[in-house]
């Protein structure tokens, strides 16, 4: 999924693929807040659209140009939009004794993947599909591998790695995020 596959015009192709990421950062901030879904949820969502789009490629590597276009700009939004909440949900999962250790090593296995990833397109010259199937099937792993972490949203972050194993509800369930003095109150009493 490189931008020359998106379009025939390189400069096009890097302004749509970089434009794309504005909607997945605004698309994220909204439905992570919301009940619903939670940071889980919307990693979840868009993993799977990201897992959607890849198999449109995978199936149709050599399809045209629009339909090049339509699925490698949803998935490229879509993985934009995942990796912008990867950074608050890992947050929230680890306890505070370790979650710089936690952060940076999760951070690091994304850089290792990200210098990897150029090479993927490689696969290429063996069969059109490759690269995209490559994609395809880490979506997948991670979609799956979501349903193993904890629920974050309206739970109190952990402090240490006893509390991360028994997650605790907020008690501050009903109280509005911008309501402080009601939060204050509950904290003095």
């Amino acid at each position: 999924m490189s931008v020359s596959d998106l379009t025939d015009s390189i400069y096009l192709g890097i302004l749509l693929s970089a434009a794309v990421e504005i909607p997945g950062g605004l698309i994220c901030i909204y439905f992570m807040g919301t009940r619903r879904l939670g940071r889980k949820g919307t990693i979840l969502g868009t993993f799977i659209i990201c897992f959607v789009a890849c198999i449109a490629m995978t199936v149709q590597p050599d399809g045209s140009a629009s339909w090049n276009l339509w699925f490698g700009l949803t998935a490229k939004l879509a993985i934009a939009a995942a990796f912008n909440i990867l950074y608050v949900y890992s947050v929230e999962i680890f306890p505070t004794s370790m979650r710089t250790v936690a952060l940076g090593a999760a951070s690091t296995l994304g850089r290792v993947g990200a210098i990897i990833a150029p090479f993927v397109i490689l696969l290429s010259s063996l069969q059109s599909y490759a690269p995209y199937l490559v994609f395809t099937v880490t979506c997948c792993v991670s979609c799956l591998s979501i349903f193993v972490l904890p629920r974050t949203f309206g739970y109190v972050v952990p402090q240490n790695i006893e509390e991360c194993l028994n997650r605790q509800k907020d008690d501050h369930e009903n109280v509005d995020g911008n309501d402080r003095s009601a939060l204050l109150e509950n904290i003095d009493a």
